[in-house]
């Protein structure tokens, strides 16, 4: 309350100094002073020096109190920003296959540019944290910034343990991290943590009774945000995932190929430095040579060249 009260009156007096102050922007103004009048029948004359010095302190006196009050309204907004309805880092209530529940730790930050008017702005990196009830050691699994596509490569949809192992499926988030990953059907990517790391494995080998979306999918940080709340239950997050997700590949984690999978994300190859090229770049050469030409222009290295593999055999 003390809080609300300091900041209103921040807004009371920096109204009155000419602040104008927004969510999302605030400018300070000079307060005006008004001009001498003149009298063009008398001779123009100089201000006294001590009427001078008097104009020049207050003045002085006005600025630096617009000043005081762009800063304490700053204040105002940074507390009540880190205080209140959570977005960048929050908790989550997660559901295990069991019925036991895992409380874990969610951060998003995001970039700036690259997104399209209205949308939010590229993600730069991700987590989850959680403690492995077997061990109780505490375990992270992250997706950072990826150069080749500008934001990280992935959005978790499910994490669940067995055993002594911690096991995360994700999915590519957009054309380019779903080309990068090889083209996934079903569109996920499996990471299974056991002996103290991370690893990718194969679809076939998450157990088959890890099967439901259990963490917030879509945007979760912006999701948070609109909850106003940084704690979530985990009947929150299976009700949002069940409103929220038209896909039938996020309403379940399937186990079998989806005929319409892909279609709006042609193949595309990175130079893995932020170029990108479509198949037909390279495939409508004449032979290997040509397509190796290809490469070389466009800075692909061995490693990232797909000249190999489109002229295998021919």
């Amino acid at each position: 309350m003390k809080l609300v009260a300091v900041c209103a009156y921040f807004k009371r007096v920096g109204g009155q100094f000419g602040l104008i102050s927004t969510p999302h922007t605030m400018v300070a103004f000079s307060p005006p002073i008004a001009p001498p009048t003149t009298d063009h029948t008398k001779e123009p004359s100089m201000h006294k020096p001590a009427t001078l010095r008097s104009l020049m302190q207050t003045t002085a006196r006005r600025t630096l109190l617009a000043i005081g009050l762009v800063m304490g309204l700053s204040a105002c907004i940074g507390a009540v920003g880190a205080s209140g309805t959570g977005g960048d880092t929050w908790q989550e209530e997660v559901l295990l296959h069991d019925g036991q529940k895992l409380i874990v730790e969610r951060y998003l930050e995001r970039g700036f540019g690259g997104n399209e008017a209205g949308q939010p702005s590229p993600g730069k990196e991700q987590g989850l944290r959680f403690t492995l009830p077997s061990s109780q050691e505490t375990v992270e699994w992250k997706t950072q910034f990826s150069q080749d596509i500008g934001r990280f490569d992935f959005m978790p949809l499910l994490l669940d343990v067995v055993g002594k192992s911690a096991f995360v499926v994700a999915a590519p988030v957009g054309c380019q991290a779903y080309n990068k990953w090889g083209r996934p059907n079903p569109p996920y990517v499996v990471f299974k943590y056991a002996e103290k790391s991370w690893s990718q494995i194969p679809l076939t080998e998450l157990p088959p009774e890890l099967h439901t979306p259990n963490v917030i999918i879509s945007s979760p940080d912006k999701t948070v945000q609109r909850l106003g709340t940084n704690f979530v239950s985990a009947d929150v997050v299976l009700g949002l995932n069940k409103s929220q997700s038209q896909q039938q590949e996020y309403k379940s984690i399937l186990r079998t190929p989806l005929t319409e999978i892909g279609r709006h994300c042609r193949v595309e190859f990175s130079n893995g430095r932020g170029t990108w090229l479509s198949a037909d770049w390279f495939s409508e050469e004449r032979d290997l040579a040509a397509c190796l030409k290809v490469c070389d222009r466009k800075n692909f290295n061995q490693e990232t060249c797909p000249c190999g593999q489109l002229f295998k055999g021919k």
